[in-house]
This record gives C-alpha cells, sequence and structure tokens, in this order.
C-alpha cells in the first residue's frame, strides 16, 4: 500500500529504468574482452613501446597515439603482444579526440592488459589519463602507482563516456596496495554535458577495481548524469568494486570514501557496486537527484553518508552485511549517518551488524522517510532521531532531525487486531521487533503498513504468528519525516486489552 507521495516516487524509478531486480554476482574487473562500442569505423594504433618519449618517430608510445588520435576522430588504441607496462614519467596529454577507444587487448583480442605504472614519474603531479571529449571508452588497463594529486583517469568534458573492466590502483592478484598511488581512482569533475536517456549521460563507470587511492576511489564534483556500476544504456548493472581486491575477498581500501558525491552534483547514480574496507564512508553525498540501489556497503568507517542535498533514493542495499545481506561485515560506526539534505528515501534495505545506529537522523537531516527496511543487531538504535539514544515522545519539538516525529502508539489489542494513535493522516508501519527497537542492538522486520485518520486513530490485523507483543511501528507524515521506532508494548506500554 502507498500513498501517493511514495507511489510517484516508484513510478519515477521504473520510467528511469533503475528500479530493477537487483544484479547477481560482480562479473570479474579486468581481463575481459569488451565488446567493440557502437561507432564508426576509425584507425587502428597499436602501441609497441614501453616508454613514455614525446618524440613520434619509429616505435609507438601510447603518449604519441593520443597525440594522433586527438586528430582523428574514432581512433582505436591497442597493444602489442607482450607488451607489459607503459612507463610514465608524465602525465599523458589530454584525450581531446571524440570516440577513442583506448583498450588493453591486442588485434587479436587477446588481453595484454598492460599496466600503466608511475614507479618512475619524474613530472609534477598530474593526472594519468584526462578524457575532455565524448564518446571516449578506457577499457581493460591496470593503472598504479601513480603519484599523489591527481586522478588515475580523470573526467573534465565531453559526454558519452566510459571507463570499463579496468584495475586502478592496484594490480589483480596483488594482496596489499602499492607504495604510492594516485589521490582519486576516476575524477569526474565541472562536466555538466550529460542528458536524461542512453548514452547521453557523461560516464559511466563499471566492471572496475578502484582500490588503494589516498582520497576516493571515484569523485563526482560539479558533474551530471554519472553512473556508477551502469552501462552505456544506464539500465544494465555491472558493478565496481571499490576498496577491494580484484576477487572482492580482501581490503584494499580508498583512503578517504569509496564514492564521493560533491554539492554541486546533479542526477548521479551508484547501482550495483560492492564497496568496503574505505577510510570515511562507503558512499559520501551531497548534491541533488541520487540514488543508491542494490549495493553492498560494509566494512567502512560509515556504510552512508549524507551531509546535505535534496532528492535522495537509497533503496535495496545491504549496509553491514556481505552481498547475501546475511553474513556480518559490520561498518565501524552508523550504517547510514543522515546529517543533513531534505527529500531522502530509504527503502528496503538491509542495516544490520553496524557499530553505531543503524540509521542516524542528526542535524539539519528532515523528510527522511524511512520505511519497509530491515535494521537489526546495530550498536545503537535502529532509527535514531538525534543520534543520542531513545527519544520517548514529547521529549522534543520542531525544528529538528525529521522534526522530532513522533512514533505510533499502540493503546488497544484484541486477538489479532491491533489499534493505536499516531500523527493525523500518517503512514503507519508495522515491524516484528528483533529485540526491543528502543534499545542498542534491537531492530525489526517490516510486516505491513496502515493509514491513520485526521484524528490520528489507526487499526490492522496481524498476520498468523505475531501477537501485539511483537510489533513495533513507525511513522511518516505528509512531509516525509519519520520516526523512530516504538518500544516494544510489553516493555513500555500499557494494553487495553478486549
Amino acid at each position: 500500500m502507498l500513498t501517493g507521495m511514495l507511489a510517484k516516487w516508484f513510478v519515477n524509478l521504473l520510467a528511469s529504468g533503475l528500479l530493477l531486480a537487483p544484479a547477481g554476482a560482480l562479473p570479474a574487473a579486468g581481463a575481459g574482452a569488451r565488446a567493440a562500442p557502437a561507432r564508426p569505423a576509425g584507425p587502428t594504433l597499436v602501441v609497441d613501446d614501453s616508454g613514455d618519449a614525446a618524440s613520434c618517430s619509429g616505435s609507438l608510445t601510447l603518449r604519441c597515439a593520443i597525440l594522433s588520435a586527438n586528430t582523428t576522430p574514432f581512433t582505436n588504441i591497442r597493444f602489442a603482444p607482450g607488451l607489459p607496462a607503459v612507463l610514465l614519467e608524465s602525465a599523458l596529454p589530454a584525450i581531446t579526440g571524440n570516440g577513442t577507444w583506448i583498450d588493453g587487448h591486442d588485434l587479436s583480442n587477446g588481453c595484454v592488459c598492460p599496466r600503466l605504472d608511475g614507479t618512475f614519474w619524474t613530472g609534477p603531479a598530474g593526472n594519468g589519463l584526462t578524457i575532455n571529449a565524448s564518446a571516449v571508452t578506457i577499457s581493460n588497463l591496470r593503472i598504479v602507482s601513480l603519484p599523489a594529486g591527481g586522478d588515475d583517469i580523470a573526467i573534465i568534458g565531453g559526454a558519452n563516456n566510459e571507463i570499463s573492466n579496468d584495475d586502478l590502483g592496484l594490480l589483480p592478484g596483488a594482496s596489499q596496495c602499492p607504495v604510492s598511488a594516485a589521490t582519486v581512482g576516476v575524477g569526474v569533475a565541472g562536466d555538466l554535458a550529460g542528458s536524461a536517456g542512453a548514452s547521453q549521460g557523461v560516464a559511466y563507470i563499471f566492471a572496475d577495481t578502484i582500490s588503494c587511492h589516498g582520497g576516493s576511489g571515484v569523485e563526482v564534483v560539479g558533474s551530471n548524469y554519472v553512473y556508477i556500476g551502469l552501462q552505456r544504456d544506464g539500465t544494465s548493472a555491472s558493478g565496481n568494486r571499490i576498496g577491494v581486491t580484484a576477487d572482492g575477498t580482501r581490503a584494499a581500501g580508498n583512503g578517504y570514501a569509496g564514492v564521493r558525491v560533491a554539492a554541486n552534483a546533479d542526477q548521479v547514480t551508484i547501482r550495483a557496486n560492492l564497496i568496503a574496507h574505505n577510510a570515511n564512508a562507503g558512499v559520501t553525498l551531497d548534491g541533488t537527484n541520487l540514488s543508491v540501489l542494490f549495493n553492498t556497503l560494509s566494512a567502512n568507517n560509515w556504510g552512508l553518508a549524507i551531509g546535505g542535498g535534496q532528492t535522495v533514493t537509497i533503496l535495496a542495499n545491504n549496509i553491514g552485511t556481505g552481498a547475501d545481506g546475511l553474513t556480518p561485515m559490520p561498518n565501524l560506526h552508523e550504517g547510514i549517518l543522515l546529517a543533513g539534505g531534505a527529500g531522502l528515501f530509504l527503502s528496503d534495505n538491509v542495516v544490520a551488524n553496524n557499530g553505531g545506529a543503524g540509521i542516524a537522523v542528526t542535524g539539519s537531516a528532515t523528510q527522511a522517510l524511512i520505511q519497509a527496511n530491515s535494521i537489526h543487531s546495530n550498536g545503537g538504535l535502529p532509527i535514531d532521531l538525534g543520534n543520542n539514544g531513545h527519544t520517548p515522545n514529547g521529549q522534543f519539538f520542531p525544528p529538528g532531525p525529521n522534526a522530532w516525529l513522533a512514533y505510533p502508539v499502540l493503546t488497544a489489542a484484541s486477538g489479532s487486531l491491533i489499534q493505536g494513535s499516531a500523527c493525523s493522516n500518517c503512514a503507519v508501519y508495522a515491524y516484528r521487533a528483533l529485540g526491543n527497537p528502543a534499545q542498542p542492538g534491537g531492530g525489526g522486520a517490516f510486516l505491513d503498513n496502515t493509514f491513520a485518520n485526521s484524528s490520528g486513530q489507526w487499526s490492522f490485523a496481524l498476520p498468523a504468528g505475531v501477537t501485539a507483543a511483537d510489533v513495533s511501528l513507525t511513522a511518516f507524515n505528509a512531509a516525509g519525516d519519520s520516526s523512530e521506532m516504538s518500544p516494544r508494548p510489553q516493555l513500555f506500554l500499557p494494553l487495553a486489552r478486549r
């Protein structure tokens, strides 16, 4: 049963193609033959020199291949069989040729997968690859040991650019991070050339391993229509591994967030990724029109942190567990920390095993609509307004986090029928309580929902096997504010039984 506001939200998600069944196992990053993107025919250049000479006579360096591609649209750059590495001494020239495709395969589609290695870098700090063009593809490369102060790959202009099947910051098979690494794996900055529709976004970043960087794995600043974990059609999920080794089994965290979306970003989707072991949050969000869907956000300092922004959807993520939604992989602090923002929608997430509250709503965060999640076994409350422990109804009044919305009160029970009071015309959600939801470690599994009338009265029938003593309740109002979970009735509230 959905309110008009929720129904509209889901209709918009369906129309966008983002609300699809969750992806299965993540594909292996790197080493996969990349099907040719749809593009006009163009020349093919084969890099056969591992050096970084700027003189473009004789054998072909990657630097010279990029300079040539900048003069001829839709140039393909491949690598000679057996070429193990390109030893960078300074930042490569920006890619300005539309349709350039740099792929780590040779002409027979054998994976050379060369590493772009910054061990011998002597120039000033800069980016490994910089994209300032449209329809560029970077696939099946390994970029490691670049100096701090730049990005492995930076996108600063153009649209419909793809970063796929790359290993950034860490080589496949490596068990620990290298001594040096770029500050950011993939940076998208100052690029507002995107629009809605397949192949119209600024960037599609998928099926990569992005780990071991001094800052964030992926960073989006001042840009729009960026898709992290989605292919160019904008709907097919192919997630990244961010903060872990290429096989996803060991920690290789980034020094800040797994994914950072800054306040001036718009229309960013993060879907079907494994984001773990990062030093700040798995995902940090500001900006507007953001979606975080079907990800695993675990073993970070925070699973997800929102500092501000508008219209954010957090749907069907596993936060504090493995991808199965069961195996504990706790974040150190809160599973979800909402410190600001408005128009936040959180539904169908598993939030468990985290060191702090499951979901903490603090500061100026408001209109955070929290419904139909499974929240349990956290170090704090399942939902904590103020992040200060249980807040009895009437202790605080608006303004404040989620307007300090009161939780529903159960007033009567007769057989399977329960009745109670809540805010006028509010939605009332019932959960099967796990422990005591008004104490650390408690939580609940969603059962059903109903609506209070204009006087705040509500009732509904519990499913078989659930008694009134098993129930915890939340409310949300027309503005989208949600309450904490109510205490278990048998511990805190006298029931009028008839």
